[in-house]
């Protein structure tokens, strides 16, 4: 990991700790230049909205799945969603909602 790799990631850690404090519904990770999301986000199971946007994630790993309380995703483009993800069928339904031109979107899996 690249030294602005690892501060991307460390800036995640801190704004994942931030959220647990208040359980706010949001979760901001946008434009950190992340390559990968920390495991622990898979703790913060009352989040609604998670802005992943203007990073360079290029998947999603399985366990997004246990965020069962998420109902808006702003992901990175391009994204691959993991087969083995339960969720799978949800984060494309979510997606295709938050964004129109999704409509006609090939997702990999």
């Amino acid at each position: 990991m690249t030294p602005e790799q690892q501060q991307a990631y460390d800036t995640a850690l801190e704004r994942i700790e931030t959220y647990r404090v208040p359980q706010s519904a949001y979760l901001d990770l946008k434009g950190l230049g992340l390559t990968r999301l920390p495991p622990q986000i898979v703790e913060l199971t009352t989040l609604k909205m998670l802005d992943l946007s203007e990073n360079q994630l290029s998947n999603l790993p399985p366990q997004i799945g246990q965020l069962t309380a998420l109902t808006h995703l702003y992901p990175p483009c391009p994204l691959i969603i993991p087969a083995d993800s339960f969720m799978l069928g949800k984060v494309v339904k979510i997606l295709k909602v938050l964004d129109p031109t999704a409509q006609g979107r090939k997702w990999a899996a």
